[in-house]
């Protein structure tokens, strides 16, 4: 399936839609870039890069700020003053709340109670950063911009993940694997056969299967922890099966890193469930 080039008008369309101003709001800047690559993954439309899409927040918001928010090596750039809109699928009304700050507050005073109240919450909802592509070497035979195309494509689709495992809603993972690896380009897919772009996608399974072991391991005291590890045993003797399928179509160098990565993964929840 052919992707669309970028659409400005079409992008301020959708921030339109789930975007407002709203004095005192903190919202994390990559998340709101996942979003938007996740329009475009939808509208099969080519993302731009993160510092273009600020550029076009900003012909929507002119007046909007930025603030670096969380505790010393966990800080986050986020946007200050902006929010999701209550009817749109990405609000979160949990974040919402953390978020709500009082009227009349001064700047200063916000901005303190902005970071206490999203940074636990941020760190445990949002995936660590995943590689850059100006921080690696890459052969002369893998283009840059097709490579940054994937990986925003890509960390939206390992965000959905580990939403997934987290909530514990294992069902959603097979038709997330599908789904996403059905619906790469051709131009994108051709990566696949390097071997570098390869240990990339690797690398950044690995961020992802960190996190979801840390978020769902059982905490015996909890409420509901027999279901859990019942629930998360099942899941892991059920996912590669889901991995292998997804991966059809493509290199067999891809299917055996992402097999490998993700039986280290199953092995280790099932050791410690």
């Amino acid at each position: 399936s052919t992707h669309k080039r970028h659409s400005t008008p079409a992008t301020l369309v959708w921030m339109d839609q789930h975007y407002h101003l709203s004095e005192g709001v903190c919202i994390p800047r990559n998340s709101v870039y996942f979003n938007y690559v996740d329009f475009c993954s939808k509208n099969k439309m080519t993302p731009v890069n993160a510092a273009s899409f600020g550029k076009i927040i900003r012909q929507m918001f002119p007046n909007l700020t930025t603030r670096r928010l969380g505790t010393r090596g966990q800080s986050r750039y986020h946007y200050y003053g902006l929010a999701v809109k209550e009817a749109s699928p990405y609000y979160n009304p949990g974040l919402a709340r953390r978020e709500a700050i009082t009227p009349g507050s001064e700047s200063r005073q916000s901005a303190v109670q902005c970071k206490s109240h999203l940074s636990p919450h941020l760190q445990s909802s949002i995936l660590p950063e995943f590689p850059r592509t100006r921080d690696l070497k890459l052969p002369y035979c893998v283009p840059a911009d097709r490579l940054n195309t994937f990986l925003a494509m890509y960390r939206v689709h390992c965000q959905h993940l580990y939403e997934a495992i987290t909530r514990y809603n294992f069902s959603d993972l097979t038709p997330l694997l599908t789904h996403f690896w059905s619906s790469i380009p051709h131009p994108l897919s051709s990566l696949f056969f390097s071997a570098s772009v390869v240990s990339v996608i690797g690398v950044c399974d690995t961020i992802l299967y960190r996190a979801a072991v840390k978020a769902v391991l059982p905490n015996p005291m909890q409420p509901g922890a027999e279901f859990s590890r019942k629930a998360t045993r099942k899941f892991a003797v059920q996912y590669i099966a889901g991995v292998k399928a997804s991966l059809n179509p493509h290199a067999d160098l891809l299917k055996d890193v992402k097999c490998k990565l993700a039986t280290q993964f199953t092995k280790l929840l099932l050791r410690r469930t």
